[in-house]
């Protein structure tokens, strides 16, 4: 199964090619003009990634709508990753989303070669954070069985072991 990704711009003409490069690639794709159609795409499906603009109708240049958006985001889903796009980067601007939710920052036009690879490393290190959250919650259910079997009992029956015991 292919990864899915939300594609959320208000500029058709960045959808488009953001559609026809990453269906290239491989990836399942749902597209929102706006953060509300893009929240409604997000309650109603599972996306491993939402790759988004950061301006949108109120103005051009300040991205509160995509600081709020991340905002929002993250509300719903604390660990899905997010790429934010915006052709009026700076730095204050990109250390502003980091700082408010996403996971990396891309400046319009992109290279699309970079683009890829930030979308390979974040969809690879979400899913690694996935399996170590299944571990450790695998670790605990097993832990807990353990203290329920043993009733907090140490299990001490070797030589060495039973020097340690004598000891304390």
């Amino acid at each position: 199964m292919s990864e899915k990704i939300l594609l959320v711009d208000d500029d058709l003409d960045i959808l488009s090619a953001l559609k026809m490069l990453l269906i290239c690639e491989g990836y399942s794709l749902a597209l929102s003009q706006t953060p509300q159609a893009a929240l409604a795409a997000l309650a109603g499906d599972n996306f491993d990634l939402v790759l988004m603009d950061l301006n949108y109708s109120l103005d051009t240049t300040s991205g509160e709508e995509g600081l709020a958006l991340i905002e929002a985001i993250r509300k719903l889903d604390e660990d899905l990753p997010i790429v934010v796009m915006t052709g009026w980067g700076t730095i204050e601007v990109a250390v502003s989303t980091m700082q408010n939710g996403a996971n990396d920052f891309i400046q319009k036009p992109w290279e699309n070669d970079r683009l890829i690879a930030i979308i390979n490393n974040q969809l690879k290190l979400a899913n690694s954070q996935q399996q170590s959250k299944k571990l450790v919650q695998q670790n605990q259910l097993l832990q807990q069985e353990v203290n329920r079997e043993l009733g907090g009992k140490i299990i001490a029956r070797s030589p060495a072991m039973q020097q340690v015991m004598t000891m304390i």
